[in-house]
């Protein structure tokens, strides 16, 4: 049950490890992890809400991980939380129109 909210979060936990490649590869897992959740609910109700909003959302955390180590600016966290709340948005509404799909 707490599997979204983890997902969402964990490109936050990054930061606590200081190190690069840790950092991308939670963020990895994390798009990956979504991706598959998005997926999974897709092929129940067929609506691509949830797929762009989860792309944005993907959008924003590649955009924050981008411009924090390749460009080196520092204005990337709110990047990263808006990545987050759309992720979060994506895994509300695939839920939303999975319950309304005849199982």
């Amino acid at each position: 049950i707490l599997t979204p909210i983890i997902v969402m979060v964990f490109p936050l936990f990054g930061k606590v490890f200081h190190n690069m490649w840790i950092e991308l590869g939670i963020l990895a897992v994390s798009i990956i992890c979504g991706i598959w959740v998005i997926r999974d609910g897709y092929c129940h109700h067929k609506r691509l809400h949830s797929w762009v909003l989860f792309g944005v959302g993907s959008l924003f955390w590649v955009l924050h991980a981008l411009l924090e180590h390749v460009f080196h600016n520092h204005s990337h966290l709110p990047l990263l939380l808006i990545g987050s709340v759309f992720v979060l948005i994506s895994y509300y509404i695939n839920h939303k129109y999975l319950d309304c799909c005849d199982h």
